[in-house]
């Protein structure tokens, strides 16, 4: 993903409770907190990596814990780096008015017949990631 506001240096791992609001389409998010939440929040892991920098935008590379509804746009913003063109969790507009700077380069699973391991690599093309495709294909 492509990030505004102050980089996340060192490699992380948020940890966040979410909560899906169907009505308004949006997670809201609280900090991490011991003990139990009240009905409907689930924990929300990831690992980010800050992967390069342009001055304004910063790369991630995410590795999901969970799957929440929008685990990684909630817990980007709530860490103060909200993502390019997100304006529902207060990213700051972008050139493709219609698209959040959010992609996924990598994608593995086991087949669930064969057992096999498969893999998928798409790097991204357009939209202002021009700067950072080399640094993602190097990271695939």
């Amino acid at each position: 993903c492509l990030a505004t506001g102050e980089p996340i240096i060192d490699k992380s791992e948020l940890v966040h409770w979410l909560k899906k609001d169907t009505k308004k389409n949006r997670s809201m998010i609280k900090d991490r907190k011991s003990g139990s939440m009240p009905s409907g929040w689930k924990e929300a892991r990831l690992s980010l990596e800050l992967s390069g920098s342009n001055g304004n935008f910063h790369l991630y590379r995410i590795v999901l814990g969970t799957g929440r509804p929008h685990q990684i746009r909630a817990q980007m913003a709530k860490s103060g780096a909200p993502l390019v063109g997100d304006l529902r969790y207060g990213g700051e507009k972008w050139q493709h008015k219609n698209a959040i700077a959010l992609h996924c380069a990598y994608l593995a699973f086991t087949h669930p017949v064969s057992g096999e391991r498969l893999s998928l690599n798409s790097l991204p093309s357009g939209q202002g990631w021009e700067f950072f495709v080399p640094i993602v294909k190097d990271g695939v």
